[in-house]
């Protein structure tokens, strides 16, 4: 599982899902919990803390939003040697099937479609850890 002291973002245009998760996380004991409400935003904040020692451990991501939308986002993390790797979860409505084969094949570590439960992100959490650390 993700250490407690984890560094997460959150990506959402809906500050109401954005306080949401937050507060999932933070019923999970997770404390460092960032929020951007919109993926250019959230590119600036990953790029900004990079390789420092506040460098996020995870990026959690809605797909539509506005000045760029969840799917550009994590194509310009997933080019980026330094981020390639960084953990990415897609929590979005759009969970047709296509959709969730797109997420994934861009890079995505795992995908939740809304609405969701705490418990829901717990195992998308452990689903994560397992394939990063394996």
């Amino acid at each position: 599982m993700f250490p407690k002291e984890s560094r997460v973002l959150i990506a959402d245009d809906s500050l109401v899902v954005r306080r949401s998760i937050r507060n999932m996380f933070n019923d999970l004991n997770f404390s460092l919990v960032e929020e951007a409400k919109d993926g250019q935003l959230a590119l600036e904040q990953i790029i900004s803390k990079a390789g420092t020692g506040e460098a996020f451990s995870l990026i959690i991501s809605d797909i539509n939003m506005p000045n760029m939308d969840g799917l550009h986002l994590i194509k310009e993390l997933r080019s980026n040697p330094g981020l390639v790797n960084l953990p990415f979860i897609f929590v979005t409505a759009r969970g047709q099937e296509k959709d969730i084969e797109e997420g994934l094949a861009l890079g995505a570590n795992s995908y939740i479609t809304k609405p969701f439960t705490k418990e829901d992100l717990l195992n998308s959490l452990l689903e994560v850890w397992e394939k990063i650390k394996s």
